[in-house]
């Protein structure tokens, strides 16, 4: 156990929370992961890397929900965090790839100018497709 919070426990509420994604119960899940992105935060700092999991895939769950505000909020947070790694990381990139499918899918075309650091694009990977 890390600060009283069993580790087992809040992959058992992660998954529950993935169960009740699958079955498009989405209040349900988001009330999962918010319960392991509460657990994460008080095992680690709220700005650790393994926090920002459970933040993205709560950014799931929004956007499946069509909260697209909460979802723009939730990648802004998740990218200025990972911006500390550098443009050419991998989980960096893996995130400018997943906004930049969120705001094809809601907007058509993909909008650097709502992008947090939109900048001139990492030339080494290209984002996964959507």
């Amino acid at each position: 156990m890390l600060d009283g919070i069993n580790p087992d426990t809040l992959l058992a509420v992660h998954n529950l929370g993935m169960m009740y994604r699958n079955q498009e119960r989405y209040l349900e899940a988001e009330q999962m992961y918010k319960r392991v992105l509460e657990g994460r935060e008080k095992q680690y700092d709220p700005d650790h890397t393994i926090t920002l999991g459970p933040v993205h895939t709560l950014s799931l769950v929004y956007e499946n929900m069509w909260r697209d505000r909460e979802v723009e909020e939730v990648y802004r947070r998740v990218q200025e965090k990972r911006e500390m790694f550098g443009r050419d990381h991998p989980d960096t990139m893996r995130m400018f790839g997943a906004w930049s499918c969120f705001l094809i899918s809601r907007n058509g075309e993909l909008n650097l100018d709502r992008m947090v650091g939109a900048r001139e694009p990492a030339q080494t990977r290209a984002p996964e497709p959507c």
